[in-house]
C-alpha cells in the first residue's frame, strides 16, 4: 500500500469513527449473578442439587466472562456486606454490590435463594445463572444495590428473571429513591427456558433491557452514587420479586475528535516520507 492510499484510509477511518451510533471497542460489561450455593443454604431455601455460580464460564445476552457471583442466601444478606465488582476483563471497577443497607431500602430478612430445573441452556454459564435467583417473598419487592460511580458514561442494562412461575413483575431503576428512566414489565410463564427471550410490550420472556442509561443520572447530592434495581411483584398473585442476575454493558462512544487527532498526527509523517522517497 502506497502513502497516498494510506492517507486516504486514515481519513476514511476517522470518518467512520465520527459516524453516530458506532462503537470502536469490544463489549465490556459488569455482570452480577445472584447465585445459590450448595452447602451454604438458609433454612428457608428450597432444597437443590446444583451449584448455580457462573464461575469461569461465560453467560448473558452479551456473552462475557468474569461474572461476579454473589452468594444469594439469608446468612449473607442479613449483614451489611459490600462485594467489590470487576468487569469482564477482570479489572476492578470501583463499584460494590451492597447486600443489605441503602437509605430506606434494604434486602429483607425474608429473602432466600432457590435453584430449579426451569433452565436448560446450551452454555453451562447461562444455565447456571438462569437457574439460581434471589427473591423477596413477603413484600413482593427485591432490591439489588450498587454503590459507587459506574465507570461507563453510557450503558445498557440487562436484568434476568427466571423462576418457573406464572408471574409478572415490574423492573425499575432508582438512585437513593429517585426514579431513573421508565419501568419495564417482565412476564413469565411456567416451563423450561432454553434461550434468552426479551420481555417487551407484554410479551413473555426472561429478561428486560434498559438502553441509553447514563452514569451521571445515578447520583444525588445527599447519598452520592447509587444504582438500585427494584423487582416489584406486589400486585401479582404470586407476589415474588426476584432477580437471577444483571449486566451493565458499556455503550460509550469514544470521542471522535480525540481519535481523529491521533490519526491525523500520522498524516504529515506519511506525506513527508512519501516526498523523501520521490
Amino acid at each position: 500500500m502506497n502513502c497516498q492510499m494510506t492517507v486516504l484510509l486514515l481519513v476514511a477511518v476517522c470518518g467512520v469513527i465520527s459516524s453516530p451510533g458506532r462503537t470502536a471497542h469490544a463489549d465490556v460489561a459488569i455482570s452480577v449473578n445472584l447465585f445459590s450455593n450448595r452447602g451454604d443454604l438458609p433454612s428457608d431455601a428450597v432444597s437443590m442439587s446444583v451449584n448455580t455460580a457462573v464461575g469461569s464460564e461465560t453467560a448473558g445476552v452479551v456473552a462475557v466472562g468474569n461474572w461476579n457471583d454473589i452468594p444469594a442466601n439469608t446468612a449473607v444478606w442479613a449483614g451489611d456486606v459490600d462485594y467489590p465488582l470487576r468487569d469482564s476483563s477482570g479489572a476492578d471497577t470501583g463499584l460494590t454490590f451492597r447486600t443489605a443497607f441503602l437509605p430506606e431500602q434494604f434486602w429483607y430478612y425474608g429473602s432466600a435463594c432457590v435453584a430449579d430445573d426451569s433452565a436448560s441452556f446450551a452454555g453451562a454459564g447461562d444455565e447456571a445463572m438462569m437457574r439460581g435467583y434471589a427473591y423477596e417473598e413477603y413484600t413482593g419487592s427485591l432490591y439489588a444495590v450498587m454503590a459507587g460511580r459506574i465507570p461507563f458514561e453510557t450503558f445498557d442494562l440487562y436484568v434476568y428473571c427466571n423462576s418457573n412461575l406464572n408471574n409478572s413483575q415490574i423492573i425499575s431503576l432508582n438512585t437513593s429513591g429517585v426514579t431513573v428512566g421508565d419501568a419495564q414489565t417482565v412476564m413469565e410463564t411456567p416451563g423450561t427456558d432454553t434461550a434468552y427471550a426479551l420481555s417487551a410490550a407484554g410479551s413473555v420472556g426472561n429478561y428486560v433491557k434498559f438502553t441509553g442509561l447514563r452514569a451521571a443520572d445515578f447520583h444525588t447530592d445527599t447519598y452520592g452514587y447509587y444504582m438500585t434495581i427494584q423487582a416489584d411483584s406486589s400486585s401479582d398473585t404470586d407476589g415474588y420479586g426476584y432477580i437471577n442476575g444483571f449486566q451493565l454493558v458499556d455503550t460509550t462512544v469514544p470521542e471522535s475528535a480525540t481519535l481523529c487527532l491521533l490519526l491525523g498526527g500520522a498524516i504529515p509523517l506519511l506525506i513527508r516520507r512519501y516526498r523523501e522517497k520521490r
